[in-house]
């Protein structure tokens, strides 16, 4: 059993990763405006609070970054891309032979199927769930011939975006020499994203990297998230806390947060001013 959030000494914690969707942002799409004051007086006390987040770097994932800590290293693309508002840290290409595979797998299939550089969403052609997505992300996707854009850019990441009817067309098919992260969202009940990056490319391994950037020993590090793609983040913490809100089955794991709906993130915030004063 694991012990119960109040009863938890954090007084080493000074840099905390955070997961976006169900974590920061729930059905409205945004961070409620009650988590900013906690989050600033937060940092004020010294702790630093960094994305860590499987959504790309633009639209709302960005001006959480930045509004959070301009200078970064955030997390974004399930840990494929570690970045700051004007600068690129590190960014980890899948194999092309694997993405053109994808791509053929979700065109035989009729399934939606994004590949993302840097700094674009990529797709086939719109469908009512891309859309659907980059409105999410209040981002823009680009309709181009994929199998030109794996062969002319580094894609650093793709994204499925399925039904309940196609999800385990996926999860079940092998993806040779990739990691996938399993995610939903509130703001897009009934569809599952999976992330897919080179292997060895998750949120834990790009956790590293950020705190070694941000000059902080992981002993002194948290990570909160919602869902099993955020795994690899609570494998390198030394603090990894999970959202009420989060698939039951994983709830014997860890420490849980209150859920999103009751502001879980500002209770944690909270309690680690109140055990730095």
């Amino acid at each position: 059993m694991t012990t119960p959030f109040e009863a938890l000494d954090s007084s080493h914690i000074s840099l905390v990763f955070l997961d976006i969707d169900g974590t920061l942002v729930g059905h409205s799409g945004h961070p409620d405006p009650c988590l900013w004051p906690a989050l600033d007086a937060m940092k004020a006390a010294g702790i630093r609070p960094l994305v860590c987040t499987g959504r790309p770097y633009g639209g709302v994932a960005a001006q959480i970054a930045h509004r959070l800590d301009p200078n970064g290293p955030h997390i974004f693309h399930g840990g494929a891309l570690v970045r700051a508002d004007n600068k690129i840290f590190h960014a980890h290409a899948i194999p092309t032979e694997q993405v053109l595979d994808m791509i053929s797998f979700a065109r035989a299939n009729h399934l939606t199927l994004e590949l993302y550089s840097a700094d674009t969403i990529f797709v086939d052609a719109p469908t009512s769930l891309s859309t659907r997505h980059a409105e999410l992300l209040e981002m823009t996707s680009e309709a181009a011939e994929l199998t030109q854009i794996a062969t002319s850019h580094q894609i650093i990441k793709t994204q499925w975006i399925l039904t309940d009817e196609d999800r385990d067309l996926v999860l079940t098919r092998p993806h040779p020499g990739c990691h996938l992260a399993r995610a939903t969202s509130d703001v897009m009940p009934g569809v599952t994203f999976v992330t897919v990056t080179a292997q060895g490319v998750d949120k834990g391994s790009a956790a590293r990297s950020a705190a070694a950037i941000a000059g902080v020993d992981m002993k002194h590090t948290a990570g909160v998230g919602d869902s099993s793609g955020d795994i690899p983040l609570f494998d390198v913490v030394d603090l990894p806390l999970l959202m009420s809100n989060a698939d039951p089955s994983l709830h014997h794991l860890y420490t849980l947060l209150p859920g999103i709906d009751e502001h879980g993130v500002r209770d944690l915030a909270l309690k680690l001013i109140a055990e730095r004063a």
